[in-house]
């Protein structure tokens, strides 16, 4: 009897953590193309200097 709520508890915590997991995948992802972003820009601002 006692594994029968202890089933959904486990759903629930598995789905917990994967939603967390989640969230931590975009977070590090959006900083990652934040941080290309900025190397992009300086490389741009870099060959205007050497152009003029």
């Amino acid at each position: 009897m006692m594994l029968l709520w202890l089933l959904p508890l486990a759903l629930i915590v598995i789905l917990v953590y994967f939603l967390f997991r989640a969230i931590d995948f975009m977070r590090t992802k959006t900083r990652h193309d934040e941080m290309i972003l900025e190397k992009l820009q300086r490389l741009i601002e870099l060959q205007e200097k050497r152009d003029n």
